[in-house]
């Protein structure tokens, strides 16, 4: 009897072995998909960041080109301007707009951070005045008034970008945050 017991105990451990190895591999195969896909949703975060930090000095550099290049009283109105006056500014006009209508749509698909957001608003603030020189209430040039503040508004906001990178670098994923048991039945609980 005994002989006879050893070859079933055997294949019984052999199992109980193999259904271990299986439900440790199926989670090690679980854990490497989503830090993988943590890893990747991060990465996609920094490069939207990245091309909108790009898009947005690249923006600042047309505008600032547009103020250095044409004097404030000669620039574009809805009324009043010609067509040789906007062939005339047109090399810095063009680039400018096109730059900042970019920046804008780029926005769209960036997660900034609350500071960061509100020092973009004030700088699209800055771009449009310079734009549009209707919006302008005042005589003085609104790219000076813009950079009258230290830092100006575009400055700091290139400033904030760059901490948003910083922040994004130091937070990489290298490890799947564990969930609390009570946590996942408190959410399974307030669902309806």
């Amino acid at each position: 009897m005994f002989p006879l017991l050893i070859p079933v105990l055997t294949a019984a451990i052999a199992a109980i072995a193999v259904l271990s190895a299986a439900g440790v591999a199926r989670n090690a195969t679980r854990y490497a998909a989503k830090l993988s896909a943590l890893q990747k949703a991060h990465d996609a975060n920094y490069a939207a960041l990245d091309s909108f930090r790009q898009a947005f000095l690249d923006a600042t550099d047309s505008v600032q080109r547009y103020t250095f290049h044409v004097p404030f009283q000669d620039r574009l109105r809805t009324r009043g301007s010609s067509r040789e006056q906007f062939d005339q500014i047109a090399p810095w006009y063009e680039p400018a707009v096109l730059s900042v209508q970019k920046l804008r749509a780029l926005r769209h698909t960036v997660l900034l951070s609350d500071m960061t957001s509100a020092l973009y608003m004030d700088a699209n603030d800055v771009f449009q005045n310079v734009l549009s020189a209707e919006r302008q209430t005042t005589a003085s040039d609104p790219s000076l008034a813009g950079a009258a503040d230290e830092p100006d508004p575009l400055t700091r906001c290139i400033e904030a970008l760059g901490a948003d990178q910083r922040a994004l670098l130091e937070a990489y994923p290298i490890d799947v945050p564990r969930r609390r048991k009570n946590a996942r039945n408190q959410v399974s609980h307030t669902e309806p």
